[in-house]
C-alpha cells in the first residue's frame, strides 16, 4: 500500500499551542467522538454545509493531564492530556487524546487522536509553547476517516480550552501543494 501526497497545509507543523494545551497550560476548541456513553460526531458532518462538508468544529476542554519529567529541565519531558470535546451547540462529541514531548525548552512535538463516531482522526504538530494559535497536520484516520488529510486550526480561548476547526482536503492539486492549503474543490 503506497502513500499518497498530502496537502502542504497538512504537512505544516502545528504552531505552538497543541503541546501547551496538551500540557493543560493552554486551551481551545477541538473535535472528536467517544465510544463510551457520549454522543458521537456524525460522519455525515463532513458531507454538508456551505463549505461542502470540508470542516468540523469543536471546543475541547482539558479533563486531565500528566507530565513525565525526564529530569533535563523540561527537554524530553512527556505530557499526556485528555480533552472532552463539544460541538458548537455545546453537546458532547467525544474525546481528544494528545501526547507531547518537549524537543526544546520552547517547543513541543505533539501527536493527537480525536476519537469520533465510526473512527478517529490523527494529527501531529511542532508547537512553540508561547503560541495562542497554531495549525496541526491531519495525518490520517481510521474507520470512516481512513485516508483523511488536511489541517486543524487551533485557537486558545481560555486556559485549558481550545477551539478547533478541522479542514479536510477535498482534492490535492499542484496549486494546493504550492499554496500550502487544501483545495476548495
Amino acid at each position: 500500500m503506497g502513500t499518497s501526497p498530502r496537502c502542504a497545509g497538512a504537512r505544516r507543523v502545528l504552531s505552538s499551542q497543541l503541546a501547551v494545551a496538551a500540557a493543560g497550560r493552554r486551551g481551545g476548541w477541538a473535535g472528536g467522538g467517544h465510544r463510551g456513553g457520549v454522543d458521537r460526531v456524525s460522519v455525515r458532518s463532513w458531507g454538508g454545509g456551505r463549505d461542502g462538508g470540508r470542516t468540523l468544529q469543536f471546543r475541547t476542554t482539558v479533563v486531565s493531564s500528566s507530565v513525565n519529567d525526564a529530569g533535563h529541565g523540561g527537554v524530553a519531558d512527556v505530557t499526556a492530556v485528555l480533552f472532552s470535546m463539544q460541538r458548537p451547540d455545546g453537546s458532547a462529541a467525544g474525546q481528544g487524546w494528545i501526547s507531547c514531548v518537549n524537543i526544546l525548552a520552547t517547543d513541543q512535538l505533539c501527536h493527537a487522536a480525536f476519537v469520533l463516531s465510526g473512527g478517529q482522526i490523527e494529527a501531529q504538530a511542532e508547537i512553540p509553547l508561547a503560541a495562542t494559535t497554531f495549525t496541526a497536520a491531519i495525518t490520517g484516520g481510521t474507520g470512516a476517516f481512513e485516508g483523511v488529510s488536511g489541517h486543524i486550526d487551533n485557537v486558545r480561548v481560555a486556559p485549558g480550552v481550545i477551539d478547533r476547526t478541522f479542514h479536510r482536503c477535498h482534492a490535492i492539486t499542484n496549486s494546493t501543494l504550492a499554496g500550502g492549503r487544501c483545495s476548495p474543490s
